[in-house]
């Protein structure tokens, strides 16, 4: 608690000569804070990505991962991210990584945040609480085959898609080129074009990746599911070549003559 004192000299002659007054601010220790950012993984909805900041004036004791089954929520588990840190951290945690979670069984979790302040006991202060369900390994399997299915769907009607850009492409290029002279309003048609057919190029590489990773995450060794992601690395480096090639043409279109 704050104090108000004083201090004064006495002899013989003089008493309380001079009393100085003083007064001692106590300023309590505040509870550490805490702050959360989440992304789900774009393959994998399973997996979450956390971003966290923490600050405490006394400093961070410890920075943990708290988990537990929602059958028995007396049952805490944890896992420590970082220890021993300044006033301010800043630390990141894939969910559910390497935790021992259970096939079938719902979670509950949380992160804390712990401080130094060893007069009050080490104060805390927790995130909120967030749901997981981990799914046994047949789950699992069939929520890959899933995946894979919506992936190849994706993937098709990103393809038809993208013959269809490049046939306006084409006609819009044969077209620019029966001309004469090309108007302001010809060249903003090319550049759009050009750009959508980048943007398709672009949709198409990430619905390859997408499924290249998840043919990667399947424990089964295919040598045909090997052959598949062998072509899904060759067309998706082709189609990231397609998209230099049209951001170069893009950039080049007004420099460029009719043959060229």
């Amino acid at each position: 608690k704050p104090l108000n004192y004083s201090i004064a000299t006495s002899n013989a002659i003089a008493k309380n000569y001079e009393q100085l007054n003083f007064k001692i601010q106590v300023t309590k220790d505040e509870y550490p804070e805490l702050s959360i950012e989440t992304k789900t993984d774009s393959i994998d909805d399973a997996v979450i990505y956390y971003r966290g900041q923490v600050a405490d004036d006394y400093g961070i004791k410890k920075i943990q991962v708290v988990y537990y089954q929602e059958s028995t929520p007396d049952q805490l588990q944890s896992e420590v991210i970082a220890s021993n840190r300044g006033t301010f951290d800043q630390f990141y945690f894939v969910f559910p990584g390497n935790l021992p979670l259970k096939g079938g069984a719902t979670y509950q979790y949380y992160f804390e945040v712990i401080d130094n302040d060893a007069v009050n006991n080490f104060k805390s202060t927790k995130s909120q609480t967030y749901g997981f369900t981990k799914l046994t390994e047949e789950q699992e399997e069939d929520q890959q085959l899933k995946n894979q299915k919506e992936s190849l769907s994706n993937l098709e009607k990103s393809l038809e898609e993208q013959n269809k850009q490049q046939e306006k492409l084409q006609e819009l290029s044969q077209e620019q080129l029966e001309k004469k002279q090309r108007g302001f309003n010809d060249k903003k048609k090319l550049e759009q074009a050009l750009e959508n057919q980048q943007e398709q190029e672009q949709k198409m590489r990430q619905q390859i990746k997408r499924l290249k990773d998840n043919l990667e995450r399947s424990p089964d060794e295919d040598p045909i599911k090997e052959q598949l992601i062998d072509r899904m690395e060759k067309s998706e480096e082709q189609l990231k070549q397609n998209e230099e090639l049209l951001k170069e043409l893009k950039e080049y279109q007004d420099k460029l003559s009719p043959e060229e």
